[in-house]
């Protein structure tokens, strides 16, 4: 009885973590600004963005392309080569983006969007698309009404990374194992006092 409650309470674990590997991606993109933290730009202004592309699961380097998939009557990639090659455990790989807001926008809000393919060459040549991922972020047209300029800028320089993300999500994964291993400790005890 108590080996096999041990058993399920190993593979339990062993579910979780396995899980909790499969969710994270392989490669990932970081930018400064997201749907709770627009870009503020008005009309005839302009920003250059700079996104980050990292690997830091795996052992690989890979192959991204990029494309603008949204906003592209504002946004324009402005690197000469848009095939980014990301050695595995590097999380500074910069991808430039300028923003540009003509004095004839009709909108107050734009989607920016940027996807990255995974691309690899096959033998013969042939290129296959292998995995995708992605970052939008909101451009609003205006001064930002909670923020000075001087905390504006400030803020658009503050590097935002996965990095922390991805430590909270393997606290909260080691976290929940150590519950599950706390209440199964117990109920061991409890069954064993009777």
């Amino acid at each position: 009885m108590i080996q096999k409650r041990t058993k399920k309470n190993l593979a339990l674990a062993l579910v979780i973590t396995i899980l909790s590997i499969s969710m994270l991606s392989a490669f990932g993109v970081d930018s400064p600004y997201w749907n709770e933290r627009p870009l503020y730009l008005d009309k005839e202004q302009s920003a250059d963005v700079t996104l980050t592309l990292q690997n830091m699961v795996g052992s690989a380097d890979i192959l991204l392309r990029a494309k603008i998939t949204n906003g592209t009557e504002i946004a324009r990639l402005t690197d000469q080569n848009l095939d980014y090659l990301v050695p595995a455990g590097t999380k500074d790989n910069k991808v430039n983006l300028k923003i540009e807001i003509p004095n004839s926008v009709n909108n107050n809000k734009y989607i920016v969007s940027v996807s990255f393919q995974q691309i690899s060459q096959e033998e013969g040549g042939m290129i296959q698309i292998a995995g995708e991922v992605g970052k939008s972020f909101p451009v609003i047209i205006g001064i930002d009404p909670n923020l000075s300029p001087e905390t504006t800028e400030i803020q658009k320089n503050a590097p935002i990374t996965k990095e922390w993300l991805f430590i909270l999500f393997i606290s909260i994964i080691l976290a929940l194992i150590a519950i599950i291993v706390i209440i199964k400790k117990m109920t061991y005890n409890s069954d064993n006092t009777q």
